[in-house]
């Protein structure tokens, strides 16, 4: 029930199309069943002369006077013209409804498969860090193409299907019941047993289903790990067990998928060989009734069995549809685990404007996990713009405090202050506004330079993007590259190299012009001379900037105006250079293993 609960609103906000879809397939059931019943008077014109029995009943009436109009002028070949007209409107009619129902499916699901991925995009761009850190990559792009895909044939030829298929059901079943009431009830005596076994099917199906679309979501995280670290692979000569590492899971892929395509193919087929078996049935029972019982009209007897054959087609593709109505649940099932999952904290709704006092870590603990301490009673305040160096050894937390400072996390114990409003009191997206950071592993999206510049600030002027480019020790590369600023990076940026990746990164932080300026090694990929300018230029705009500086080497961190020294998630010690020279141990043995270096 919570999966057709998920589905209601899109198909609610497409409600006249949905109806009108109804109303195509209704017309469409309709002619279907009508060019069956059509066989009666035409075989009593052809066969008897004479047109059929006239009773009360509506479809009597209707036939009975097809036949006396095909009897009007008795010639043979005006009656064959005359149903050849009959049957060419018919089949007309039914071909335009038809084709109108099946673009309405397409117009339907398409639609709804639309909504779901912009549903499904924007819930993970509002997932908290902490939970997307979680899922691997690859599963949550499987969540976008194998899972939509199944959806959408849940759709196209599952609840669709069902519903048109449903419709002609009843068409031909009141065609056989108008054909002959006895046989018809014969034959829906068998029905429950079908019933029970198709639910018993669909059910193993469903779980079948989730089990291999979680080993393709598996398979999609492998290769995107792979791909990115193409590199280490071949450097440490890993191609053969990687390649074989990868068989194993599309072996364990292969058996889930052939144990649920097995299982869905073995049912419309079991299901036919009944219901083969029963019109075996009813052969012999209608042989009986024609010939023994006088109670009914061998050519009520084919119609009935043109009928009983075409609900046989469709009844076949309920079954069908059942089958991808399972697959299709299991991958709503999956979407629904990341629709489900609770966004990231939006904070208050205080607007920070400008940052008048500073900020300040009191009492701050945080942990990833819940059971190991990433930071631990952090206590430490920055004015406003001050040029703060993190600094400590790998782990030691510099960049847990600058996730903390993001809103990306909030911490387990202690507060966080802008000025004198805690960050659970800000607006936590128009925080972000006023941060810029350069990272560690520069990322780059695959359109021109111009476009990742811009990224953050898309109202920028030509001219301000040109003063980015020249502050970030950029312009000489742009110049030379052959299309200039309008060159593409290519996927993540891999045609251009490391340093220039990150003076694009640095280029792109300039342009936003923020409050806050976080550099995460900002210079560990540059040569001297464009590392000098660099350092020049981030100190001459982070004048009127708090700006947090992580870095492993020194060399930056010695014209900060304070250094806070971190270990094992603690503060050891803040103060200038000099200062931690002279009283901290720690420091000398870090200076000492950075000049060496």
């Amino acid at each position: 029930m919570k999966i057709y609960k998920f589905l209601f609103p899109f198909f609610k906000k497409r409600i006249f199309l949905f109806f009108s879809y109804l109303f195509s397939i209704l017309s469409f059931s309709a002619l279907s069943g009508i060019s069956v019943g059509l066989l009666f008077p035409f075989l009593r014109v052809i066969f008897f002369k004479e047109p059929p029995p006239k009773s009360s009943f509506f479809l009597d009436k209707i036939f009975y006077l097809i036949g006396k109009y095909l009897l009007k002028d008795g010639a043979n070949m005006k009656v064959l013209l005359k149903m050849g007209i009959i049957i060419f409107i018919i089949f007309f009619l039914k071909a335009f409804f038809e084709y109108l129902s099946k673009i309405l499916n397409v117009i339907l699901q398409e639609g709804i498969l639309k909504d779901i991925r912009d549903l499904l995009f924007s819930k993970i761009l509002h997932l908290p860090i902490s939970s997307l850190s979680d899922k691997k990559t690859g599963e949550i792009a499987s969540r976008f193409t194998h899972d939509i895909l199944y959806i959408r044939h849940a759709i196209s030829d599952g609840w669709l299907l069902i519903v048109r298929d449903s419709f002609l059901i009843i068409s031909y079943i009141f065609i056989i019941f108008w054909a002959s009431p006895h046989l018809s009830i014969f034959s829906l005596i068998f029905l429950p047993f079908i019933v029970f076994l198709i639910k018993k099917i669909g059910d193993s199906l469903k779980r079948k289903a989730k089990r291999f679309q979680i080993e393709m979501g598996k398979i999609g995280s492998f290769i995107v790990e792979k791909i990115i670290g193409v590199k280490i692979i071949k450097a440490f000569t890993q191609e053969e067990k990687e390649i074989e590492n990868f068989k194993e899971r599309t072996n364990e892929y292969f058996k889930k998928v052939l144990k649920f395509e097995n299982l869905r193919h073995l049912s419309p087929s079991l299901t036919e060989l009944i219901v083969s078996c029963v019109a075996i049935l009813i052969f012999i029972y209608g042989g009986k009734l024609i010939f023994i019982d006088k109670k009914l009209m061998p050519e009520k007897f084919l119609v009935f069995i043109a009928g009983a054959l075409s609900l046989l087609q469709h009844f076949k593709g309920v079954v069908n549809g059942w089958g991808n109505i399972q697959q299709g649940i299991a991958g709503i099932i999956r979407i629904k685990e990341i629709i489900d999952e609770k966004e990231e904290e939006k904070g208050g709704i205080y607007v920070i404007k400008k940052i008048e006092r500073g900020i300040r870590f009191e009492d701050v603990s945080f942990s990833y996990d819940g059971k190991r301490y990433a930071l631990k009673n952090i206590n430490f305040e920055v004015k406003p713009f001050e040029k703060v160096a993190l600094v400590g050894e790998t782990g030691a937390g510099k960049s847990t405090i600058v996730n903390l400072i993001c809103g990306f996390y909030f911490p387990q114990k202690g507060k966080i202050y802008f000025d004198d409003k805690e960050i659970r009191e800000l607006n936590i997206k128009e925080l972000r506004k006023k941060i810029a950071i350069v990272p560690q592993e520069i990322f780059l999206f695959s359109g021109t330079l111009y476009e990742n510049i811009i990224y953050g600030n898309n109202d920028a002027s030509y001219e301000d993007v040109w003063k980015a480019i020249e502050d970030a020790a950029l312009l000489d590369f742009v110049k030379s590259l052959p299309d200039g600023i309008n060159t593409r990076v290519g996927e993540m940026g891999f045609k251009i190299s490391g340093g220039e990746r990150q003076r694009i990164a640095i280029a792109r932080a300039f342009l936003k012009k923020p409050l806050i300026i976080i550099f995460d090694e900002a210079t560990s990929q540059m040569d001297f001379e464009t590392e000098r300018k660099i350092e020049e230029a981030l100190f001459k705009l982070s004048k009127d900037k708090i700006t947090f500086i992580i870095a492993h080497r020194l060399k930056i961190a010695l014209k900060a105006d304070k250094i806070i020294l971190l270990h094992k998630g603690e503060i050891k010690e803040i103060g200038k250079h000099n200062e931690l020279i002279e009283k901290s141990e720690i420091y000398r043995e870090f200076f000492k293993l950075q000049f060496l270096k």
